[in-house]
């Protein structure tokens, strides 16, 4: 059939429900509205699909009728083939000149699974069976326009159940040996798909983690996370599926963990692995400010608790690399030079700095916002970042860089 200066509509013809029962089709307006467009816009990738049990057929709805969808063994009929064919009839009257036409596209999951995956959002209930998870990532998974929420709820799901990396492992073998497929080792070939999976899905989540008190941190392999997806899990989970580069945590959240932590650096991390940790102070350490009358605190801020939290053996480990501390309404009147050379990002909100401060020696960003500063320091020369807005300076107090 001739596609040129073709308007089509495309039929998909799903996998049976059950054995014997009349296949269920969906007739999209276009390519893209059917969800596996690059099957359609690249040989490379059709060549791929055929393999894991994709069909095109061209329909000339001028020639042929959409009945040619009905097969000897299972047929795909429903009243929507009478609906295609009214609607092609109109088609072939009112355009003399292009060729209207359907493309059958056979799909190999059933419709039930293809309106999971294709109705997912973030905050939806779904919940893929086994068999469904196996149909998704053998099948259909490379072909999806979008994948990033199949992937998020498939890794939802192996954190939420630590058996089923297993029993996905038996299907498939099982599975894959009963196709006998020639020269193609079930495990080798099983744990390559693995792999595959769980670098697609490490690009696309982040892991929001809460501890045994409900204290929460944000786990990524990546500082930027913006785009990702979450993903709850517990602090046990956090280097079962990647490296983690990044940890953003509450001060209680630190203070514990900070051992589980220390100790998931040396047995599980890679040596080669490196961290940025963000330390949010602002929860245990509150208090309130006077910014009338500078230093007018309802209560003393506990800053040695703020220096036990810093010096704790996880933070002071090779393993991290770059510290971003925020501080909200909290008395900074304590020495930070103990943190030695980690890269330093200092961020001060509503706080009050006071007499004894010391930065750390590698301070390369630092921000204070509507905050007092009651003392002279030095901010070091290896400052790359210094914002400073809204801030009450005290008589005869200098900041010198460098």
């Amino acid at each position: 059939m001739n596609i040129y200066g073709v308007t089509s509509r495309w039929i998909l013809c799903f996998k049976n429900e059950a054995q014997d029962s009349i296949r269920d089709i969906l007739v999209c307006e276009n390519a893209d509205d059917m969800h596996f467009s690059s099957i359609v816009k690249d040989v490379s990738v059709s060549e791929k699909a055929f393999l894991c049990g994709f069909r095109i057929e061209g329909i000339d709805t001028l020639s042929d009728s959409p009945q040619n969808l009905k097969g000897s063994t299972a047929e795909c009929k429903t009243s929507t083939v009478q609906e295609c064919q009214e609607i092609a009839d109109q088609n072939s009257e009112q355009n003399t000149d292009k060729l209207k036409a359907y493309m059958r596209l056979d799909v190999p999951i059933t419709k039930t699974l293809y309106t999971k995956i294709t109705g997912l959002s973030l905050h939806s209930e779904v919940r893929f069976s086994d068999t469904e998870i196996f149909d998704i990532v053998k099948n259909v998974l490379p072909f999806l326009n979008s994948k990033s929420l199949v992937l998020r709820q498939i890794c939802q799901q192996l954190m939420d159940d630590s058996n089923l990396s297993d029993r996905i492992k038996t299907l498939y073998l099982n599975t894959l040996s009963a196709t006998h497929e020639d020269g193609i080792d079930p495990m080798i070939s099983f744990d390559l798909n693995y792999c595959d999976l769980v670098t697609e899905i490490r690009d696309v989540v982040y892991f929001i983690v809460t501890d045994e008190s409900n204290n929460v941190a944000l786990v990524s392999e990546t500082e930027k996370y913006d785009t990702r997806l979450p993903v709850y899990t517990t602090l046990q989970n956090i280097g079962v599926l990647f490296a983690p580069r990044l940890v953003k945590m509450s001060s209680n959240f630190l203070v514990e963990n900070h051992e589980y932590l220390h100790a998931f650096c040396y047995d599980i991390l890679p040596r080669n692995v490196r961290l940025a940790v963000e330390i949010d102070f602002s929860d245990a350490f509150q208090g309130n400010t006077n910014f009338e009358n500078p230093g007018g605190w309802i209560s003393d801020m506990p800053s040695e608790e703020v220096v036990d939290a810093l010096k704790c053996t996880f933070l002071e480990s090779r393993f991290v690399s770059k510290l971003i501390l925020q501080f909200k309404e909290v008395n900074c009147a304590f020495d930070m030079s103990f943190l030695g050379d980690k890269n330093v990002h200092l961020h001060f909100y509503q706080c009050i700095i006071g007499f004894g401060v010391v930065l750390p020696n590698n301070v390369t960003g630092m921000s204070i916002l509507d905050s007092s500063i009651n003392t002279s320091f030095t901010i070091p020369g290896t400052l790359d970042v210094l914002v400073l807005e809204r801030i009450k300076i005290g008589k005869k107090c200098t900041l010198t860089i460098g």
